[in-house]
């Protein structure tokens, strides 16, 4: 009984030293790079929008573009889970102001 004890004690003290960080250490990762690696606008069809900077949102609203085309506001979060899909960023806080007429523009047509 007192060896299992012993190995108990033991094996406790021996994992407590495999725990370093204490309550008060908080992760750094101001180092690393959070931005998504940039998908050339050819993987998308990007390429034939990207004239769209800086024009209207209306302007571009009739436009033929695939099923998976994501619009965004500044504000909103962005995916970047899939380098075919065609998105446009749009001036206003959201895509709903830009919908509903509060002069938006676009800013920018990326793949992701």
């Amino acid at each position: 009984m007192l060896k299992s004890y012993s190995i108990l004690i033991f094996t406790t003290i021996l994992l407590s030293g495999c725990y370093t960080s204490s309550s008060n250490d908080k992760a750094d990762f101001s180092s690393v790079d959070m931005k998504p690696a940039e998908v050339p606008l050819s993987s998308c069809g990007g390429e034939k929008f990207a004239s769209l900077v800086g024009q209207d949102f209306p302007a571009f609203q009739d436009l033929d573009v695939a099923n998976d085309t994501r619009y965004y506001g500044l504000n909103e979060v962005k995916a970047y889970d899939n380098p075919k899909r065609l998105n446009f960023v749009v001036s206003t806080e959201s895509v709903v102001d830009a919908i509903a007429g509060k002069g938006a523009k676009v800013v920018k047509v990326f793949c992701g």
